[in-house]
């Protein structure tokens, strides 16, 4: 299989940045007819940084491949690989150990004798479009943190063009050992003339629909109108924007190619059939992209094999200028992704562990106010108030003035005993003495019982009372207040025979 092409058209826009992280391959300026092979990467980690990244993978991947296809022109997906690998170990002679580490994103297409081979690492994109049908016959997914919220049924699918964490991925080629990521690859065959392979970096997509991408394609124009319509469009995009645009001229078929790999249909990384299968299995019309292309009918049976679940990034913080940030997938967002692309087993929907744990906040949190409602209910009722503390107060100041008064009263008459018994003395009278004395006598054991009388009810009254005082906080029972009316009825009655 062989393809020619017209002369590829590309920009590599600075943005409203003070330096330029992306980089393409071909060089601007460079790229012929005779190219085979496309690159572009987008940087990230900060000035000086993410330049030197997506300039050591861009360089690194691209001399690894030219220097390793084979003689027969084909481009195996091994070739592939190790130039990943290849690049990594630049990156690595290139850590200074910093903590926030540079990366890079990668956009690969290659145009070789077994077809057209797509890569790609992170949330810079590669579509190939068919303007004479207005499709997009395969575009990539984005490794990034909205996509997976997207695929976990958390956001829909239009919220990613909107949210505040759409510039966050999940995979980024960066140094280190534990940054072993995998690029995801698929492949065509089926190639007409007039098609178009468009290589992108995210800041390109900022102002661009994927209709507006279709129509622009589409127009009786020249490839160099069309890339300066494409600038035109995103001239007040923020970050760093680069694109290729590459056209197919011609293709010629030779024995044998039907035996070539040809996935890009039933590719697991192509947004188009994922959506479609989603439809499918949902019974429902296929999403509108929020960048505007509803997905094609895909074929139902996904590849035989299952591709390995991608490698965790680690986490890296970009700079204050720097707009991407790469966290880590995890080994359950490994898990995710690998049931999001099982696309027969796939159904979004929320977790219910995550329903299950809102309802347990919701009970604990009616718990608490429960409690708070009671203990404050409880406190208010059982306070002493200085109303009941002063009847109480006053109650027992009555009696114990009773008390005193009937203390005062035997002292008096006691006195009065004496002072007689004192008077009889002096004037010798032991007669009235003796008198006064058998008196007593013969009425003591009555008065004795009269007085210890009024004692018992006058220490009843007191008990009660001092009760009443400590206890003023306890609601008393129906039972304690009938028979604090029983006792009270007693002692008047008492009092009253008194």
């Amino acid at each position: 299989m062989k393809f020619d092409i017209f002369s590829p058209v590309a920009l590599n826009e600075l943005g409203q940045r003070d330096n330029q992280e992306d980089n393409i391959f071909p060089a601007l300026g460079a790229i012929t007819s005779n190219d085979r092979l496309f690159l572009v990467c987008d940087g990230m980690g900060g000035h000086e940084k993410g330049e030197v990244a997506s300039a050591t993978v861009s360089n690194a991947v691209s001399k690894w491949i030219n220097d390793h296809i084979s003689s027969d022109g084909m481009l195996d997906d091994e070739i592939v690989v190790e130039a990943i690998k290849y690049a990594r170990k630049q990156l690595d002679e290139l850590d200074d150990g910093s903590v926030r580490k540079m990366g890079t994103t990668l956009t690969m297409v290659c145009l070789h004798n077994g077809g057209v081979t797509m890569g790609h690492i992170g949330d810079s994109r590669i579509y190939h479009i068919r303007p004479s049908q207005r499709r997009v016959l395969y575009k990539t997914i984005d490794h990034s943190l909205v996509y997976d919220l997207f695929m976990a049924g958390d956001i829909s699918y239009e919220d990613m063009a909107t949210s505040n964490r759409r510039n966050v991925i999940t995979r980024a080629l960066m140094p280190g050992e534990d940054n072993d990521v995998n690029i995801d690859l698929a492949h065509t065959t089926d190639v007409l003339p007039g098609d178009y392979f468009y290589l992108c970096s995210d800041g390109m997509l900022e102002q661009m629909s994927d209709s507006e991408l279709i129509s622009l394609l589409a127009s009786d124009v020249t490839d160099e109108s069309k890339i300066e319509q494409l600038r035109a469009a995103t001239m007040g995009n923020k970050d760093n924007h680069s694109a290729i645009l590459i056209k197919i001229k011609g293709v010629s078929n030779e024995v044998g190619d039907d035996q070539l790999i040809n996935d890009e249909k039933t590719s697991h990384y192509n947004e188009v059939s994922l959506l479609a299968r989603m439809a499918a299995k949902a019974n429902e019309p296929a999403p509108v992209s929020p960048i505007g292309v509803q997905a094609q009918a895909a074929p139902a049976a996904p590849p035989a094999a299952m591709p390995a679940p991608p490698v965790a990034a680690p986490v890296v913080e970009a700079e204050e200028d720097d707009e991407i940030k790469v966290v880590s997938e995890g080994p359950g967002r490994r898990a995710r992704v690998q049931h999001m692309n099982d696309f027969d087993d796939y159904k979004p929907k929320p977790t219910d562990a995550n329903l299950w744990l809102k309802v347990l906040i919701g009970l604990l949190a009616a718990a608490v106010v429960f409690g708070a409602a009671y203990l404050l209910w409880n406190k208010f009722h059982n306070d002493k108030s200085p109303d009941q503390s002063g009847d109480a107060k006053e109650l027992i100041s009555d009696i114990e003035n009773k008390n005193a008064g009937n203390s005062g009263g035997g002292s008096a008459s006691q006195g009065s005993k004496n002072v007689t018994r004192s008077t009889q003395s002096s004037q010798g009278q032991t007669t009235n003495n003796s008198v006064s004395k058998g008196t007593n006598n013969g009425g003591q054991k009555k008065d004795n019982k009269f007085v210890k009388g009024i004692g018992d009810a006058q220490k009843a009254q007191n008990d009660d009372a001092h009760k009443a005082y400590d206890g003023i906080n306890k609601p008393k029972t129906e039972k304690q207040q009938q028979q604090e009316k029983t006792k009270n009825a007693i002692l008047n009655r008492k009092n009253g025979d008194n």
